[in-house]
């Protein structure tokens, strides 16, 4: 147990950290088997390791430390933030993990750790060591990958939400420069726009950005959509209702 106050410290870690902890590639070979062997830490994936709890035997890191402990720009995104924060209405055995670099997807614990890649790293917090994007940022992402995350789920979320910064939606949409983006964020928002005290000037913004151009809310659900005039955009059904 030489080393485990060290490697506690910091709970998820690497070979080349243990490496830096032991002095040697042979030290720390030697190390990550045996303390492996006696349930002293838990191999995440490859090269990703995680310090037990020695109490209960398990993981001392949550979920979340561990989507973005295995790189400093990785942080919890997409429908995740909702699921931090509480505000999901399902709860799924995924985490949404944006990165700068490419990763593939992992399952660990029975939770799988989804990639999303992307540089830019507007609108990223830190809270009690787990980096995490605004809730802003969430929904503009979300909506942005409306191919992979399911509308109805996204709107309940968006119903949960008691305050919202319009300000950090069109900074962020800004920094993405997407027309169509502007569309479909206008679009959903629209529907919050009492509930949530978002300005007339936010979705007047939206819909000059936006261009004249007719867009799909998902391309690939194109055969089941319908047509919203006013913002040029083809949409469930369901959501012209909700």
């Amino acid at each position: 147990m030489k080393y485990l106050k060290e490697l506690s410290s910091l709970k998820m870690f690497n070979k080349k950290d243990v490496i830096s902890v032991c002095g040697s590639i042979h030290n720390a070979n030697y190390v990550l088997k045996a303390y492996i062997d006696k349930g002293y830490i838990t191999k995440i994936k490859k090269d990703y390791f995680v310090i037990n709890d020695l109490v209960n035997d398990t993981p001392a890191a949550n979920k979340y430390e561990i989507a973005c402990g295995n790189g400093d720009n990785d942080f919890i995104s997409h429908h995740s933030v909702f699921e931090f924060y509480g505000l999901n209405n399902q709860v799924y055995n995924i985490v949404d993990v944006t990165t700068n670099k490419f990763k593939r997807d992992f399952v660990f614990d029975n939770v799988l750790y989804k990639y999303h890649k992307s540089d830019n790293l507007i609108q990223v917090n830190e809270l009690t060591g787990i980096k995490i994007s605004s809730i802003e940022r969430a929904i503009v992402d979300c909506i942005n990958d409306s191919a992979n995350f399911e509308y109805y789920e996204l709107l309940e979320c968006i119903n949960n939400i008691n305050i919202i910064d319009e300000i950090k939606i069109m900074k962020y949409l800004e920094s993405l420069n997407n027309k169509l983006l502007y569309k479909k964020v206008g679009y959903v928002l629209e529907k919050f726009k009492e509930t949530l005290n978002i300005q007339d000037e936010f979705f007047s913004e939206c819909n000059k950005r936006s261009g004249n151009t007719v867009g799909y809310y998902n391309l690939k659900a194109k055969d089941v959509l319908i047509f919203n005039a006013k913002w040029r955009l083809y949409v469930y059904k369901d959501m012209e209702v909700f």
